[in-house]
């Protein structure tokens, strides 16, 4: 959600230029894709973790280090 300013930018500008289709140009685009979790498990932005008394917390920021 957050980390991946970078890649959406490149995958716009690829996709703008598959669009327009400048002639005589040829252009490569190389984009990381993968999810960049520690297990299957691991929070991510926009989870929402319900607390024992029921009050609901989402995640906005996954760098806590273990703190919500």
């Amino acid at each position: 959600k957050f980390d991946m300013g970078g890649s959406a930018a490149v995958l716009g500008a690829a996709k703008a230029l598959g669009q327009i289709k400048p002639a005589g140009v040829e252009v490569h685009f190389i984009v990381a894709a993968c999810e960049n979790m520690i297990s299957g498990t691991g929070m991510r932005p926009g989870d929402i973790v319900t607390a024992s008394n029921g009050k609901t917390i989402e995640v906005n920021n996954t760098d806590a280090e273990g703190r919500l």
